[in-house]
């Protein structure tokens, strides 16, 4: 349905020109976004109306500085939330994905990309962070990462060499990467399909193999993704007496998208011997059903993350076929 078929819906469109009621106007669109294949379009095309997202945007900078005068609270951050979803519609509407690249919008969203420099911090810790820090780390700038990563997500869905090469040409990779390893596990994933993606393709897989530096990053990257995979709370007890529950939790999917990586970067057959020293072992002892929890103690391995790629493994029949794949093109034998 178009938007224009909805007269409601169309009366919320209208209503962001108004300031008095542009905040309900900007929940109720991104609420019902997916009614509307043009919405995006819509928006873009519209006099004046990217304008103004990107003041509602620019608008909250302020309060990212740490300044005692700012405050970034629940209300501001829902509030640019909003907007940045209707951003993640104009970014995946096939009719204005160029014009997006090419005015370079999207510029105007890494300040929100931002990470704090340490992670997992108990709260005396916590405490003594500098205000700037203490913000990075706050709920509310984490939604309005999460959400800005699904603006780029959204680009990165698209199979287009185009899109790659806009995302490359950015700091979007490293900033992905320093996500994936210091941000919470939302942002984690997020960051790391948008990875994917572009890894995926052959100039983005160029882009991040060009030189070692690069390379070790992201093999130290995967790894340690691969470490903070956990079980949802409610499967972890289903987990420890080997029982199935749903093949798409958010592990299984994570880990898929973590050997896509690394099956990607095995293109590159230099890459081949590194790939087998940075691989985690744990992954290997698992598919050789070497998997128990005292024997991977006595090995050196991590019995969480074992537990955790056994159920894995045993409910998900893709992520099966992914490993052999892997260790079959890293000449890994899982016979002997």
């Amino acid at each position: 349905m178009s938007i224009f078929d909805d007269k409601t819906a169309f009366s919320w469109l209208t209503s962001i020109y108004d300031p008095n009621s542009r905040n309900e106007a900007l929940l109720l669109l991104g609420k019902h976004r997916q009614k509307f294949p043009d919405l995006g379009n819509v928006i873009w095309n519209s006099p004046g109306m990217v304008t103004i997202l990107l003041q509602e945007i620019i608008k909250v900078y302020p309060y990212l500085t740490g300044n005692k005068q700012y405050v970034l609270t629940s209300e501001i951050s829902t509030r640019t939330c909003n907007v940045l979803v209707l951003f993640q519609c104009i970014a995946f509407d096939e009719e204005t994905r160029n014009d997006v690249i090419n005015s370079e919008i999207l510029s105007y969203l890494f300040p929100f990309l931002k990470c704090p420099q340490q992670a997992n911090l108990d709260d005396a810790a916590f405490n003594k962070l500098d205000i700037h820090e203490k913000v990075l780390k706050c709920r509310p700038f984490e939604y309005l990462r999460l959400t800005a990563l699904g603006v780029f997500g959204s680009f990165a869905r698209v199979d287009s060499t185009n899109v790659v090469d806009y995302l490359i040409s950015t700091d979007l990779v490293p900033q992905c990467l320093i996500i994936m390893e210091t941000c919470s596990e939302l942002s984690r994933i997020v960051a790391l399909f948008i990875f994917m993606r572009i890894v995926l393709n052959k100039k983005g897989l160029n882009y991040v193999v060009s030189s070692e530096n690069r390379i070790l990053s992201v093999l130290n990257v995967l790894k340690g993704m691969v470490y903070t995979l956990q079980l949802p709370k409610d499967t972890q007890h289903a987990a420890a007496n080997e029982q199935s529950s749903n093949g798409n939790n958010p592990p299984g999917r994570t880990f898929k998208n973590i050997l896509r990586c690394y099956l990607s970067l095995c293109d590159v057959k230099e890459l081949r011997p590194m790939l087998r020293t940075h691989l985690p072992p744990e992954i290997y002892h698992v598919m050789k059903d070497d998997m128990k929890s005292k024997q991977s103690a006595k090995k050196g391995l991590n019995p969480d993350t074992c537990l955790v790629l056994e159920h894995i493994k045993n409910e998900d029949p893709t992520v099966y076929k992914l490993q052999v794949q892997l260790f079959q093109l890293l000449g890994m034998s899982l016979t002997s």
